[in-house]
């Protein structure tokens, strides 16, 4: 794509960065990147007329517009008079995935610290006031965002508690960063529609364990709203197979291939045990290796396990209250717990298979 030798390469050059000193509040001047298709125009203008305070700290907000068409004008987006801070609009045709969106954003930013944000973001208004109090009173060059997904209808919360849990989680939308640290960490994977969020935050904790930071401003994410299961199963079978295509989930895909191989050869040796021991070694139902209803047993405590994990363990883990809840939702929870590992199982199957025949026969491609 040509766009990608606009944002690949080179080092983070800005001419008109200003001598940092030491960092105040007031004097901390923060450019913020926002991307966004073409069609997410409406939500991006409500996002920045939602910044409220933290228009404050914001000096420039850089948009990066992609599957604009030909024929729109950028300056016709209605984007550039909503505030005081000056908006910059960078329009494509092409469409760019996330991690290429923020690399353009970075490149054409100019001051000192960068901030980013989600079109299905919506910040508190103290989320920089926080932020930048944080790198002030602490040894740290920025901080990562923290998100708590959002949702209405029952099924929105059980998923959500399958999912993401109630407790926020570390995401780059509401990160606040010094262009220096930029500079050490590195652009995102720009070829990644999905997964380099999660890649760019291990990396950031790498070379700056305290960018981690709990107790600053927790954004809203209400993209779930409104969404049926089989819009969002297929997004979770989609972007886990791109993801894990990209080798950008190694681990977690080497941790489905153990958690199934155990519970496969658990079962296959629960379903031969008696049999084989009878045929080979002569058992009998008296002898004490022989194990009445031992395919029921384990098939019943692999079962009872994954019901424990997926209803209580995990939930919990995330911060679920899920003693509190019913029966009714309890039961939702696993049911959509199942469903998904289902496809997260098919989407590492797919995208290893696509990766051995490409590589092997070369006869695939996505």
């Amino acid at each position: 794509m040509a766009i990608l030798n606009d944002i690949e390469g080179g080092s983070l050059k800005y001419s008109d960065l200003q001598a940092q000193g030491s960092l105040s509040v007031d004097g901390c001047h923060v450019s913020l990147v926002i991307g966004c298709l073409a069609e997410e125009i409406d939500r991006c203008r409500l996002l920045i007329l939602g910044l409220k305070e933290n228009l404050k700290y914001i000096r420039e907000i850089v948009c990066v517009v992609s599957s604009l068409p030909s024929q729109i004008n950028a300056k016709d987006l209605g984007l550039g008079n909503l505030v005081n801070a000056s908006v910059e609009i960078y329009s494509y045709e092409d469409t760019i995935f996330p991690g290429a969106a923020r690399n353009i954003g970075i490149r054409k930013t100019k001051y000192p610290y960068i901030a980013f944000l989600d079109v299905n973001t919506e910040p508190e208004p103290d989320w920089l006031e926080i932020a930048i109090n944080k790198l002030i009173n602490s040894d740290t060059q920025g901080t990562l965002g923290r998100t708590k997904y959002v949702g209405k209808s029952l099924f929105e919360k059980c998923f959500i508690a399958s999912t993401y849990g109630d407790n926020p989680i570390f995401t780059v939308p509401g990160t606040l960063i010094s262009r220096n640290l930029i500079n050490q960490i590195g652009f995102f994977i720009p070829s990644a529609r999905c997964g380099e969020d999660a890649e760019w935050i291990r990396r950031a904790i790498y070379f700056h364990k305290s960018i981690r930071c709990s107790d600053v401003s927790t954004l809203k994410y209400r993209n779930i709203i409104g969404r049926g299961f089989k819009e969002l199963s297929s997004k979770w079978f989609r972007n886990y197979y791109l993801a894990c295509f990209e080798d950008l989930l190694v681990y977690q895909r080497q941790r489905y291939l153990y958690i199934i191989f155990f519970a496969t050869i658990s079962l296959l040796v629960a379903f031969g045990w008696n049999t084989s021991g009878r045929a080979l070694a002569g058992w009998n139902v008296d002898s004490f290796l022989y194990i009445p209803h031992i395919s029921k047993i384990t098939a019943i405590f692999l079962a009872t396990f994954y019901f424990v994990f997926r209803a209580f363990l995990l939930p919990i883990a995330k911060g679920v209250p899920i003693l509190r809840v019913g029966l009714k939702t309890m039961l939702m929870i696993v049911i959509i717990s199942f469903s998904l590992d289902l496809v997260k199982t098919a989407a590492f199957a797919k995208s290893t298979l696509d990766r051995y025949l490409i590589t092997r026969f070369k006869i695939f491609k996505r």
